[in-house]
């Protein structure tokens, strides 16, 4: 394990990139030591110019974990600490309080920030404030609005697609008169 100990405090105090061999020798070490350990490394990126933190993690295969998951926690946990883009992630109940708290990365709502909900709370059906706003202004019956509610998000899109078509069409019916 005397390797392991060099190598995290080269980690420690360089500034430099790694060298993937020198990570490959490790991992090798690693294996020999212990079946199934690797170290898995990724470098974060910040928003100053020359910003960058190369972190690791030590996977142990007593803990069954997806290296894409393992990135995404050094990316959007790790990485945002460094960063400094965590935020505070609150949601509300039907009386505005906060019934939970979360820390987040900012960077990981940009893109579909419902899902990012739906999966830190395990919940699959919170909607967004947008899309809640669009039903809401639907007037949907008891039945339809709890349908919608067990749909999957690209089913409610769909949904609300289809019911926004269809409210479009009652209100400007057609003005083509026969002759």
């Amino acid at each position: 394990m005397s390797c392991w100990l060099l190598f995290l405090s080269r980690l420690a105090s360089t500034d430099d990139a790694l060298n993937p061999q020198e990570v490959l020798n490790i991992n090798e070490t690693l294996a020999n030591e212990k079946a199934g350990m690797e170290l898995i490394t990724h470098r974060v990126t910040g928003y100053c110019q020359k910003e960058q933190w190369e972190l690791a993690y030590l996977k142990v295969e007593d803990v069954p974990e997806e290296k894409s998951n393992i990135i995404y926690y050094l990316e959007h946990d790790i990485g945002a600490y460094y960063r400094g883009s965590l935020a505070w992630l609150d949601i509300y109940d039907v009386n505005q309080e906060v019934e939970e708290s979360y820390i987040v990365d900012r960077e990981a709502l940009w893109s579909d920030p419902l899902s990012v909900v739906q999966a830190l709370t395990g919940d699959p059906i919170y909607l967004s404030m947008a899309m809640y706003e669009e039903v809401k202004g639907l007037d949907l019956s008891e039945d339809r609005f709890n349908q919608f509610i067990l749909m999957s998000n690209e089913e409610r899109r769909k949904f609300l697609q289809k019911e926004n078509k269809e409210k479009t069409q009652t209100l400007n019916p057609s003005t083509k008169q026969r002759r």
